[in-house]
C-alpha cells in the first residue's frame, strides 16, 4: 500500500479479499520509532471477526501484513 496519512484511514470500512464485511476502522498501531504501520483496529460487525485475534477493547485486531489495497474499502486477507 502506498504512504497514506493514519488520519485518512479513519473510519474506512474494512473488507476481507473473500467479500466480507469486516467493520469500520476505529484506529491502528505503528512502530513510533519506525513510523511502519503495525495493525488495523477495527470496530467489527455484528457477527464478524471469526479467523482475528481482538483486543482488550474488543476490536479486530488485523495485523499490517494482511493489508491488500484501499479503494472503497480497506481490504484485508483473512
Amino acid at each position: 500500500m502506498s504512504e497514506l496519512l493514519a488520519s485518512r484511514l479513519a473510519g474506512d470500512e474494512v473488507m476481507t479479499t473473500d467479500g466480507v464485511e469486516l467493520g469500520t476502522l476505529a484506529r491502528i498501531t505503528m512502530d513510533v520509532s519506525t513510523g511502519r504501520l503495525e495493525s488495523l483496529h477495527v470496530d467489527p460487525n455484528p457477527g464478524q471477526g471469526e479467523g482475528f485475534e481482538r483486543d482488550d477493547d474488543g476490536l479486530l485486531a488485523v495485523p499490517a501484513g494482511r493489508i491488500e489495497t484501499r479503494g472503497d474499502y480497506l481490504l484485508v486477507e483473512r
